[in-house]
């Protein structure tokens, strides 16, 4: 039987968050309201309440689930934990796909940063950049710190972006001169050549935006 409990994002109930906690240790499901539509949680490590995760949302299962993790306020996070349960998935599944924190610099916590959990977890990186107005610089900025860290990085995935937001950066873009455009790429030291291709690039891009 479904259980709904109504909960105050701003002050919780307690005795309904440990309610919750108890269904998922012993190996139930949670369903609880996301930024986009809503979620669906289980014990990471408790393989027959994953299943039912993904029978849940009809989720194919070459889609994989994300896994989070939290500390409570004072609890210091610790890589040994980490780097346990993540051996412990890997024994369980082909691949383990180990999702960010907030961005590369983002601190994992006052003393470990994401450097220090990629390198104990042995990953390569796969750069995932919002598409939005300074992305491109964010995202090579990111690029740069990963090669000055050692740290491979695989590529790049351009994010999706609600449609209005496309369209409003069409329009911005779209002010752009191609003598504009060519200069952003000439101040980063590119050749002719490579200015020249890179230009066209960004006008077709921006051409596509207005066309949506």
């Amino acid at each position: 039987m479904t259980e709904v409990l109504r909960v105050d994002a701003e002050t919780p109930d307690p005795a309904v968050v440990e309610h919750a906690a108890s269904v998922l240790r012993a190996g139930g499901t949670v369903a609880f309201p996301t930024e986009t539509v809503y979620g669906v949680g289980a014990t990471a490590l408790d393989a027959s309440a994953v299943r039912r995760v993904f029978e849940a949302k009809g989720r194919p299962p070459e889609d994989p689930l994300i896994v989070h993790l939290a500390a409570e306020d004072g609890v210091q996070v610790e890589l040994a934990p980490i780097v346990a349960a993540f051996a412990r998935l890997r024994a369980q599944a082909d691949i383990v796909v180990v999702e960010g924190v907030g961005g590369w610099l983002a601190p994992v916590s006052a003393t470990l940063d994401q450097l220090d959990l990629v390198r104990a977890l042995q990953l390569p990186v796969l750069l995932v950049v919002g598409m939005r107005l300074g992305c491109v610089n964010h995202a090579r900025l990111t690029a740069q710190s990963l090669q000055a860290s050692g740290v491979q990085c695989l590529g790049w995935i351009g994010n999706h972006i609600p449609l209005a937001d496309a369209k409003w950066m069409g329009q911005l873009l779209a002010q752009l001169s191609p003598d504009q455009i060519r200069d952003a790429f000439r101040a980063a030291g590119y050749s002719p050549q490579e200015v020249d291709g890179f230009a066209k690039v960004i006008e077709s891009r921006i051409a596509e935006l207005n066309k949506l």
